[in-house]
């Protein structure tokens, strides 16, 4: 028996090459637009946060401040009196000054 050029063995590495180069090129389009959307996504959630009033001069932003940090001390004395643990009371003082500041 003649042996051929490619052997028993041969045909295989050429399907083995084929298939290789096409979950080569699948994993290419799904990787990277995955990788796309993942470096996006937290980019696109932090543009649609509303971050209060927009502020012009900055004396409004030194109002806007003063203001701030009065509703956040108010809330703090309120957690305080509550004897809220840490977790507790840094969530019951950012809901607070989000309730104090209108929903914002």
């Amino acid at each position: 028996m003649a042996k051929s050029a490619i052997g028993p063995h041969g045909a295989n590495l050429i399907v083995s090459s084929h298939i290789a180069k096409g979950l080569e090129a699948m994993l290419r389009k799904i990787f990277i637009p995955g990788a796309v959307a993942l470096a996006v996504w937290p980019i696109a959630a932090l543009a649609q946060q509303e971050t209060g009033p927009r502020l012009e001069s900055p004396g409004e932003i030194s109002v806007w401040s003063t203001v701030l940090t009065q509703k956040q001390e108010y809330c703090r004395r309120q957690a305080r009196a509550r004897k809220l643990g840490y977790w507790k009371r840094r969530r019951f003082v950012r809901d607070c000054v989000k309730h104090e500041m209108g929903g914002r």
